[in-house]
This record gives structure tokens, sequence and C-alpha cells, in this order.
């Protein structure tokens, strides 16, 4: 329930003009994501009842994604 609501009060863009070697190879497009808070003239909630954001992906918090992305590509390759 919190994942929709994190949904209907974030953006979240595809940013393509980071590249595959920024991003750390092949397997990079679930990291390419950013968010931004989706603002409408009329808000129905105060700000800080604002929820957290959640990946689109894979749906737990952005830092984890990050944190777990930049785990597994400091262990390197096959």
């Amino acid at each position: 329930m919190l994942a929709g609501l994190s949904s209907a009060q974030h953006k979240w863009h595809f940013n393509t003009a980071k590249t595959k070697a920024e991003m750390g190879g092949d397997l990079a497009s679930p990291y390419q994501w950013t968010c931004e808070p989706f603002e409408k003239e009329v808000q129905i909630y105060n700000e800080e009842d604002r929820v957290g954001t959640l990946h689109p992906v894979f749906v737990i918090p952005e830092a984890a994604a990050e944190e777990t992305r930049a785990y597994f590509a400091s262990k390197g390759g096959f």
C-alpha cells in the first residue's frame, strides 16, 4: 500500500544521459532512474506526510537499491 502512495507522490524519469561505462556495464538500466516529488497546485496532504521513495524497478527504498548496486559493483566480474 505504501508503494502505491510513494508512486503517487513522486515522479520517476529514465535518465538516458548516463552511459554504460558510468553506470557499471550492460546491466545498468535499472539504476538509470531519477526521482522528483510530484507537486500539483492543490496538495491534499502536508509535506511532512510525504513517504520515502521506492525504486521503480526493485520496489525497495531508493538508497537500498543504490547500496546493493555499489556492493556488487565492488565485487568485480566472474
